[in-house]
């Protein structure tokens, strides 16, 4: 028993050391890209990280390819969607992939006006190598991928609302903005941030009909917000610099007037702090009515 023990353990040692050596020449998926998605990100509706393009366009997809053995292979790139039973090839062919080096592939893809927006789609792409170009296939390597939506132009439209609402939020800092906007500001501000919730509800639940609605509200309010911010730190300013003026002019007072003086330049520098707050935030452009 102890005999043939060792002769199977030998037999399974030489089979692992030669196995390297008699395995055909692979390519690998190094990476894959889609180009220009309409959006790219996080979605909550779906739950997860998606790349998606509008119903009725293309897609595009740069598959990145490494031959890492140490022999040449001649590659073509395909890739099969859910929607679909045919494959798409790569616009490039039988392309010549030297060892240690690398090439990217572009795939288009069409999307049909057919296809649903209600679920996240899966993808497969395949990687085909051969011998020499047109000639013997030697293997195909498959890779599967969920990450591909279908956006309808409500979905579309509500996702662009958000991400200009958000990009506002983001560049203020939303307490101490509250602290120094002014109650007509801040009035604009709370219904910006009230639709914006709204609308992320709606959207989470699939209404998006209504989530684009309630985000292009909450855009509208949150820029009417920043242009009464903006108007008021103008005025502000103005009432800044005649104090300055009459500061000044207090220095040729004699006496009691250098107390006055103190006084002032205490609630000047009050006001300072206040105005470069409100000076360091970025200028927001035109709101449209609400």
């Amino acid at each position: 028993m102890n005999k043939k023990f060792l002769v199977l353990i030998s037999t399974l040692a030489f089979i692992l050391m030669i196995a390297p050596i008699v395995s055909p020449v692979e390519a690998r998926l190094s990476s894959i890209m889609w180009l220009d998605p309409n959006y790219k990100g996080d979605d909550a509706y779906y739950g997860q990280s998606v790349n998606a393009y509008l119903v009725g366009t293309e897609a595009k997809a740069l598959v990145t390819v490494y031959n890492d053995l140490g022999e040449k292979a001649y590659v073509t790139v395909r890739m099969q969607t859910d929607w679909e039973a045919a494959n798409r090839t790569s616009t490039e062919i039988d392309k010549l992939i030297q060892p240690g080096q690398s090439h990217t592939f572009e795939v288009v893809v069409p999307i049909p006006t057919t296809v649903s927006n209600l679920v996240v789609h899966s993808y497969t792409i395949y990687i085909s190598y051969y011998k020499s170009p047109g000639g013997d296939l030697i293997r195909t390597r498959a890779y599967y991928y969920s990450d591909l939506a279908v956006y309808s132009q409500d979905q579309a439209d509500a996702q662009d609302y958000r991400t200009q609402v958000e990009t506002w939020i983001n560049a203020y800092s939303p307490t101490l903005y509250l602290f120094t906007m002014s109650a007509k500001a801040r009035e604009f501000w709370i219904k910006g941030m009230t639709e914006k919730a709204l609308g992320d509800r709606n959207y989470e639940y699939g209404d998006f009909e209504n989530a684009k609605t309630h985000y292009e509200l909450a855009l509208n309010y949150t820029l009417e917000s920043l242009k009464y911010d903006t108007e008021t730190g103008q005025s502000f300013e103005d009432n800044l610099l005649g104090i300055m003026e009459s500061l000044r002019s207090l220095f040729g007072l004699q006496g009691w007037s250098w107390i006055i003086a103190a006084i002032g330049f205490f609630f000047m520098g009050i006001g300072v702090v206040v105005y470069l707050v409100r000076r360091s935030k970025p200028t927001a452009p035109p709101a449209t009515s609400p």
